[in-house]
């Protein structure tokens, strides 16, 4: 009889722990399928945050092509006229009038104030006021014809989107090309002189402190730059010196020089002797897609002081006339200054400059021989001109175009030359998705 009930009491005792275990198996799966629902519904989410924002910085690249189109458009008519749009205001048209969320919106719903950005005027003359009027006129008639061909439901199923877009376009022109030494004889005096207005790059005092031996290590990086894109195996050094195979710098690296293009200005971090804190002063100076050995230093922006200094150490060092100004000299700030506050003519920025330099064309003289001419901007005995070094060229851009919803970003980054008036056949030279 107690045999039999101990039986029973065991029993009851395991079929409890049966349940329990069972209930402890159930809870694990409900919270381990819960867990891996709210996981894919998070993943889904993400996935739909992503695709929309997509499509939102794809709006902002396609409003974008449309301004720059308007922009050469209106470069092109003014030009006709003879007037230089790039010097009828401090700021292209493409900046003048922002890509954004709240540009589009108040242009279609009849804010058009909000698609402009505000700026100080230069003094203009009368034709170029009138010129600059009619520009903003018809870029403004353009935007409110657009607008007016939208009705107002359409504008708001328009405008009934989540989320915003904007964008950022910058000139490439307005940077020393890297790629330029591809292509050039090493023996020629134009590879010297390539190479060296990027020595008087690197020689700014921004990079003092990038390098421990400032003008040796600057020299052996331009080396280094060079070789990489040039078409020979050697070490080429100024003065038509070559020292041995320039892979011999990369031993034990995976690294090879390419003897080809640059294909996107980060590949330059691979290049021996660049470093992050090079690579961070460096990347708003240069680039790798402007192909032209000229720079548009009036659109440089906040980086026009240096590039310009570098374009004056460069003339005064290595022209062959005047004297030498350092970056250290107190002149440098009042040549700079000089000369950016005379863009955007290329000539007038050249006589300024050579005028501040006291540099005289002694082949051209006026009535009073013993006076000097007021177009003094070509010096017989520099083996360059300074006008040489500039150009008023803005063709090629960079567009960073962002789609935001909630806290998911995406930016789509091109580079697009838009020589041509057919914006579906400009090139890209780079597209990225971020």
């Amino acid at each position: 009889m107690r045999s039999t009930f101990k039986k029973r009491k065991n029993q009851k005792g395991i079929a409890l722990l049966m349940v329990l275990s069972a209930l402890t198996i159930l809870t694990v799966s409900i919270v381990e399928f819960s867990y891996h629902e709210r996981v894919n519904y998070h993943l889904a989410v993400n996935a739909k945050e992503r695709l929309q924002a997509y499509y939102l910085a794809k709006s902002a690249l396609n409003f974008s092509k449309i301004l720059l189109k308007k922009y050469k458009e209106t470069a092109t008519a003014a030009s006709s006229q003879g007037v230089d749009i790039n010097g009828l205001t401090d700021i292209p048209l493409y900046r003048k009038y922002a890509i954004s969320t709240e540009s589009i919106r108040g242009l279609l719903t009849g804010n058009s104030d909000a698609t402009t950005t505000t700026s100080s005027e230069p003094s203009l003359s009368d034709e170029e006021k009138a010129a600059k009027e009619k520009s903003d006129s018809d870029f403004q008639d353009t935007l409110n014809m657009g607008a007016s061909m939208v009705s107002s439901d359409e504008a708001q199923k328009f405008l009934n989107f989540e989320g915003d877009f904007y964008s950022d376009i910058s000139e490439e022109q307005a940077k020393y090309d890297l790629n330029r030494v591809a292509g050039i004889v090493s023996t020629s005096p134009s590879y010297d002189l390539r190479k060296k207005l990027l020595l008087s790059l690197l020689m700014l005092p921004k990079f003092d402190d990038t390098f421990q031996s400032h003008e040796q290590d600057a020299e052996k990086l331009v080396h280094a730059l060079g070789d990489w894109v040039d078409n020979n195996g050697v070490i080429n050094e100024f003065d038509n010196v070559s020292r041995g195979n320039e892979s011999d710098i990369y031993v034990g690296q995976d690294t090879k020089v390419k003897n080809a293009k640059f294909m996107t200005l980060s590949e330059i971090r691979l290049v021996e002797g660049m470093n992050d804190d090079i690579f961070a002063n460096l990347q708003d100076d240069i680039t790798v897609y402007a192909g032209a050995d000229k720079i548009n230093v009036c659109l440089s922006n906040d980086n026009a002081d240096d590039l310009v200094a570098a374009l004056i150490y460069h003339y005064t060092h290595n022209a062959g006339c005047g004297t030498a100004v350092e970056y250290t000299d107190n002149k440098m700030k009042e040549l700079t200054d000089a000369v950016i506050g005379a863009c955007p003519d290329i000539n007038t920025m050249a006589q300024t400059l050579n005028d501040k330099l006291g540099l005289i064309d002694t082949t051209s003289t006026t009535d009073s021989e013993t006076e000097s001419t007021s177009t003094n901007n070509t010096i017989p005995s520099c083996s360059f001109q300074f006008r040489d070094l500039l150009t008023s060229d803005n063709n090629v851009f960079t567009i960073k175009a962002k789609g935001q919803i909630g806290e998911t970003q995406l930016t789509i980054t091109v580079v697009v030359n838009t020589t041509g008036s057919n914006a579906a056949r400009w090139t890209y030279y780079y597209y990225r998705i971020d």
